[in-house]
């Protein structure tokens, strides 16, 4: 295990990237050989570490005239629909086929070589 705050925040001097780099825990090797899984699940631990995160975003966007945020789940789910509130926009949830029912829009893309709808 090693902590994603241990690599350095690419010059940007800003604490609030700090707090959610340190915030997120990587497993080298998981799910597979050459892959590092990146668990953001701590960041929801410290509110305050949460509320960075999202202040980030909304920070970039707002007032850009961003009218959908689209959550690429799973994680996506977790940021994306309160962006979208602060933002003043849609959310709108990207899954894989065949997980929600009714009408879809539908796309193909490859993300990590699977593909999402």
């Amino acid at each position: 295990m090693v902590i994603a705050g241990d690599d350095s925040n690419h010059g940007v001097d800003d604490a609030r990237i700090a707090r959610i780099a340190a915030a997120i825990t990587v497993f080298p090797g998981f799910p597979k050989p050459g892959i590092s899984f990146q668990d953001v699940t701590g960041i929801f631990h410290k509110p305050e570490v949460f509320r960075d995160a999202i202040g980030l975003f909304v920070e970039r966007y707002k007032g850009k005239g961003v009218t959908l945020v689209a959550g690429i789940e799973a994680r996506g789910f977790f940021f994306a629909p309160t962006i979208a509130l602060e933002v003043g926009a849609k959310f709108v949830p990207l899954r894989k086929p065949r997980k929600l029912p009714g009408e879809v829009i539908s796309k193909n893309i490859l993300w990590n070589m699977e593909q999402i709808k």
